[in-house]
């Protein structure tokens, strides 16, 4: 039997804290090497900016809490700058959402195969991913420049904007090395002719 009072007490050793590994890895030996940093807080900006835009409206127009300013106006001018500042409030979400889709927040590489996986986020912030290979992802030719997007994916003609200052070097040289994007124009200038 158990005694009621042991003066022996069980001591547990103290769990060793998780090592927390800054270079992600998945489980097919991919890399994190790029993690954009503007698309998801002007998203977070945007998606609470319309919410509260949303709410503010609905205020304006049902006036729960009888302010004296709002009480003052008619219910149809309530209504319209109701309607007003939430169409506003959604539309900048939608523009802003046009602009920034293309954003890599993400990249991971797998050395030995060449493999990348490409992570943009949605409307919504669900997190949208992309595979191909890292010869597959080159600079766009300045011959098309375009303020948003500065690498196509030739495997889906994916259109994406990464930046070159935080991505490492050797894959930086690989993705906008000009003599590859210049080939590859002039390839496709040769087919054109070609077809002719």
């Amino acid at each position: 039997m158990p005694a009621l009072f042991s003066t022996q007490t069980k001591v547990s050793k103290p769990k060793e804290p998780e090592k927390i590994n800054t270079n992600e890895k998945l489980a097919n030996n991919m890399e994190l090497v790029y993690t954009g940093k503007n698309a998801l807080p002007l998203k977070i900006l945007s998606l609470s900016g319309c919410t509260v835009s949303i709410i503010f409206g609905v205020i304006m127009i049902l006036n729960p809490t009888n302010v004296a300013a709002l009480a003052a106006m008619r219910q149809t001018s309530r209504a319209f700058i109701g309607a007003l500042v939430m169409s506003f409030g959604i539309s900048t979400s939608v523009v802003l959402h046009m602009f920034c889709r293309n954003i890599i927040t993400k990249l991971y590489y797998n050395k030995t195969s060449g493999d990348i996986q490409l992570e943009v986020v949605n409307l919504w912030l669900r997190t949208t991913t992309y595979h191909s290979t890292i010869n597959e992802l080159k600079k766009i030719p300045s011959t098309s420049p375009s303020v948003f997007v500065n690498v196509q994916c030739h495997k889906n003609q994916k259109k994406f904007w990464l930046d070159p200052t935080i991505i490492p070097n050797d894959l930086c040289e690989k993705i906008f090395d000009e003599s590859n994007t210049k080939t590859q124009a002039l390839d496709k200038e040769q087919r054109d002719d070609f077809d002719l």
